[in-house]
């Protein structure tokens, strides 16, 4: 046989091989390609640690940088990154700390966390605390925000801040701008700075507070504030911790333990003891069974009107009623309501008094209808020795004091003393028309 025919055969043959094997091979590779080897392991090899969770560390160390700068840095003892590698669970967080300029300004802890690595924001959801050189609180949860330097914390939320008590429902603090807020706060504490003066506790309860950047200035919305003596109610109230001074704007009213202010504004200069009132001012001088108390906090704003329950019985005979006006002891048991443009109360122990300017008009509303009233430049009110001297300007004759009898007087000056035993009346210059009833002449003889 020649060379060229064994060649033709042995290429014959391999080509039969080649068209009977490859298509066998082709087949069992389909069918090992179809094979799950590991089916057997289940979902334990695809998803091992459950919760599409990718991997797991413990006693781990976690630095948020900014470039080179610090920004958070907190220990966990357990921390899940799910296969996202987005957001990661933290277990048993510890040693938190917030850092501002290097330096570490804020530190939080909490048993469960979550971190969004792309948005970088620290979620809490169960026992926060967070503390500084100024607070030391406990919430719920707690959102901290690495971009935007906040931190928010939502319902629940206890602790001390600022030198005080605090309960809110909702407080967010910038640590880049040094500001912070909140809502539905109720807050106790003491001024920021000692006083020779006792120091009293404020209690503040408010809708919603802005501490600036000054830490020394607070801004309250809705706000109710109390101390020993007195409360206070307004839109707003601005309290400078420095001075001790309380500004407090539109709807404003102040209950101490002689009068009632009803007021546009009212700044309260804590330290002095003094406070001013200015606009359409309205000051109601309690009657003498009242003297002394401090409404507590649950009752409703007071108005520029009498309250209920100071008004009177109506009193039988218009003698009765008359002889009623123009009794000196009748001035401290009906209430007075002083309409004027400006009142400095100070209240401190043994120079108590009222200076009212800007129109002063004193009503005093008594029974069955009967009032009498004086109006004049100015009034002195010298709360303990309970004297109401009420000037003219410039010596003139100013001073005017009516009643519902008809009575009509003007005077230089007028003098009343409300104290019990010693109440009195005096003027001087005084002038004007007293009218008398017909049944109070003396008849003879059938003549008037």
């Amino acid at each position: 046989m020649s060379p060229k025919a064994k060649s033709a055969i042995k290429t014959g043959t391999s080509l039969a091989l080649a068209v009977v094997v490859l298509p066998l091979l082709y087949t069992a590779a389909r069918k090992f390609a179809s094979k799950d080897l590991f089916g057997r392991h289940g979902a334990n090899w695809t998803d091992p640690f459950g919760k599409n969770i990718g991997s797991v560390m413990d006693d781990v160390d976690i630095k948020v940088y900014n470039g080179s700068d610090k920004l958070v840095s907190l220990h966990a003892d357990k921390i899940e990154v799910r296969r996202d590698k987005v957001f990661m669970d933290l277990l048993n967080v510890s040693d938190g700390k917030i850092y501002e300029k290097g330096k570490p300004t804020a530190f939080f802890a909490a048993m469960n966390a979550e971190y969004d690595m792309s948005n970088e924001r620290l979620v809490v959801d169960r026992g926060a605390s967070l503390k500084s050189t100024t607070y030391d609180l406990n919430a719920p949860n707690l959102h901290l925000d690495v971009k935007t330097k906040t931190v928010e914390a939502k319902k629940g939320i206890k602790g001390t801040f600022e030198g005080g008590k605090l309960a809110a429902d909702f407080l967010k603090l910038n640590f880049g701008g040094r500001t912070s807020s909140a809502k539905n706060v109720s807050w106790k504490g003491a001024a920021k700075l000692p006083t020779t003066q006792q120091v009293r506790d404020l209690q503040i309860r408010s809708r919603e507070v802005e501490y600036t950047a000054d830490p020394d200035i607070q801004v309250y919305h809705d706000a109710e504030a109390s101390d020993r003596d007195s409360l206070m109610r307004t839109k707003k109230l601005t309290w400078n911790r420095d001075t001790d001074t309380i500004t407090m704007e539109g709807a404003c009213e102040y209950y101490g333990p002689e009068a009632i202010l009803v007021a546009p504004k009212v700044v309260v200069f804590r330290k002095e003891k003094r406070a001013v009132a200015t606009g359409d001012v309205r000051l109601l001088v309690k009657p003498e069974r009242q003297k002394g108390v401090v409404p507590p906090s649950a009752v409703p704003p007071a108005q520029p009107v009498l309250p209920e329950g100071l008004r009177q019985p109506p009193v039988q005979g218009p003698r009765e009623i008359d002889e009623e006006l123009r009794s000196g002891k009748t001035a401290r048991k009906y209430p007075v309501v002083v309409t004027c443009e400006k009142v400095e109360y100070t209240y401190a122990k043994g120079r108590k008094q009222a200076i009212i300017t800007g129109s002063p008009r004193a009503r005093q509303q008594m029974r069955a209808g009967s009032w009498r009233e004086i109006t004049g430049p100015k009034a002195i009110y010298e709360e303990e020795k309970e004297i109401l001297t009420i000037l003219s300007t410039d010596g003139g004759r100013d001073v005017r004091m009516k009643n519902s009898a008809g009575d009509d007087l003007m005077a230089q000056k007028l003098v009343i003393s409300t104290t019990e035993g010693k109440e009195k009346m005096t003027g001087t210059l005084i002038e004007g028309v007293m009218k008398v009833r017909d049944d109070e002449l003396d008849r003879e003889g059938g003549g008037g």
